[in-house]
């Protein structure tokens, strides 16, 4: 069996996190794509918030993680190689998959995208106007303004990579220099 490895995309709503993890897995063989949108619809989370009250958010949020993790500990085992999307504002979040690294002996590659906030903010009224699932224009960027000011950084070693350029090339550069291209 080979040596399973966890790719998490880290970042704020509407940096690109979805658009990074989809190149990714075109780029990585026997890689999977674990879309954290629709999972999220799947575990039916946006409609327990809905039904719940705010200061129930965190809590509901945190089980989310967790359902998350057992669903990529449960493919790292098989020795694949899963990539994550996910805003992973919190230290407490992304420990819960640093931890899924160690019990499963996978490799971690972490990356942070980012971009301005203008940028974000044009991406998420455009996915809202699409008619994306569940993306309200104003939930959601209130949303982004709440994570930005809280967002705690990473204390991993990372990579970086500004989606406001050329995406598939900084994702390239980064798996080539991690052996997978």
């Amino acid at each position: 069996m080979k040596k399973p490895i966890l790719i998490l995309f880290v970042g704020l709503p509407g940096t690109g996190k979805t658009t990074a993890g989809r190149i990714a897995e075109k780029e990585v063989k026997r890689s999977i794509f674990f879309d954290s949108d629709a999972f999220a619809i799947k575990e039916k989370l946006f409609e327990q918030f809905k039904k719940s009250k705010k200061s129930e958010y965190a809590k509901i949020r945190a089980k989310f993680y967790d359902k998350k993790v057992s669903a990529a500990k449960k493919l790292l085992k098989q020795g694949k190689i899963v990539i994550v999307d996910a805003v992973f504002d919190k230290e407490n979040l992304r420990k819960k998959f640093y931890r899924a690294v160690e019990e499963t002996k996978a490799r971690l590659i972490l990356i942070e995208i980012k971009a301005p906030s203008h940028v974000s903010r044009k991406r998420i009224l455009k996915d809202a106007s699409k008619g994306r699932k569940k993306a309200r224009k104003s939930g959601r960027w209130d949303m982004y303004k709440k994570m930005k000011k809280t967002w705690q950084p990473l204390e991993r070693e990372h990579h970086t990579i500004n989606s406001e350029k050329k995406m598939k090339f900084q994702i390239l550069k980064i798996l080539k220099k991690e052996g997978l291209k």
